[in-house]
């Protein structure tokens, strides 16, 4: 069974089975032209097409992939701080624009 490791760099999610040497053997790095590391599969055609612009966009879309990760993490926090002092899940619901219920599974699960 293949274990969760967290590729810091990234922020995306690698499953990497054991006796695996190296979580990055299929992940290639290139730079987008202002610079940005961009991770891409080391497989496939599609990304010999890529110009700048495309490395440029995927540059954005990573590093929105990699605030959205930490947002959350941070929101998981704010949720377990919120109901540490006593927040009712009709609030927090209100506050994630979800119901309660919805809330309450989220953050329970």
């Amino acid at each position: 069974m293949a274990k969760r490791e967290q590729a810091d760099e990234f922020g995306a999610d690698l499953a990497v089975g054991e006796g695996t040497l190296d979580p990055f053997d299929h992940v290639e790095i290139r730079k987008s032209s202002d610079g940005v590391a961009v991770a891409l599969p080391r497989s496939g055609s599609s990304k010999r097409r890529l110009n700048g612009d495309a490395l440029d966009v995927l540059a954005d879309v990573q590093g929105v992939v990699r605030r959205i990760q930490r947002d959350r993490a941070t929101l998981d926090e704010l949720v377990a701080e919120a109901r540490k002092y006593g927040c009712p899940w009709t609030l927090l619901g209100f506050s994630v624009g979800t119901t309660a219920e919805a809330a309450r599974k989220r953050w329970t699960e």
